[in-house]
């Protein structure tokens, strides 16, 4: 397989987009038993510049011929850079609903209901990703950033207690994850524990 797909990867490598979806669709004839890989690279390659269309068409093509979730959500992202809310929002709701585990598909059903301005449902769609990923600091923070957006500045406090707790001891550490933290104490009259909050920042810059 390694060796159908190296000249296309090669073209890619060098930013020729172009030769690489001749190369796509050369290798598709050539090796029929990889037919929907090289469909699935052409589409990821006429979306990175901005041929929708192309994209949309391949993808649906995959999907008559196998009907594979990354197809679907490839899909629906190309629907979604063309503003096609409503169409994007009907393929991530299945696929949630089908495949529940599918991180990448509440993903972009967050982005999507953020972006048409329901950050209620971005929020709780942000909720189950998060109890469902073993990745949960990544998603933590917008969860977070999204509960004072939606007026939850308690469940804020809570998101972002673990997210300052997970990432202490890390490369994830963010004073803006401590400032969001005292954000929401405030907003409960918690001046107690925003002190402490900040005290906990100072000493984890550094400042004693």
């Amino acid at each position: 397989k390694r060796d159908a797909f190296l000249p296309a990867w090669q073209a890619m490598g060098i930013g020729d987009t172009m030769s690489a979806l001749a190369l796509c669709r050369e290798g598709s004839s050539r090796h029929p038993q990889y037919q929907v890989d090289f469909m699935r690279l052409q589409a990821e390659l006429h979306q990175s510049i901005g041929q929708f269309d192309e994209a949309e068409n391949l993808y649906r093509q995959i999907l008559e011929i196998k009907p594979v979730p990354w197809a679907e959500l490839g899909l629906a992202r190309t629907l979604m850079t063309r503003k096609r809310h409503g169409e994007a929002e009907d393929i991530l709701v299945r696929l949630v609903s089908v495949h529940e585990r599918f991180i990448a598909a509440y993903d972009l059903l967050t982005q999507l209901r953020e972006e048409t301005g329901r950050a209620a449902e971005a929020r709780d769609t942000l909720q189950a990703a998060t109890g469902q990923s073993p990745h949960r600091l990544q998603r933590l923070r917008p969860l977070g950033r999204l509960s004072l957006t939606v007026g939850d500045p308690a469940a804020a406090e809570a998101t972002y207690a673990e997210v300052v707790r997970k990432g202490k001891y890390s490369s994830f550490a963010d004073p803006e994850d401590h400032v969001r933290l005292v954000q929401a104490q405030l907003a409960q009259m918690k001046l107690d524990r925003a002190a402490e909050s900040i005290t906990d920042l100072d000493r984890s810059m550094g400042r004693r």
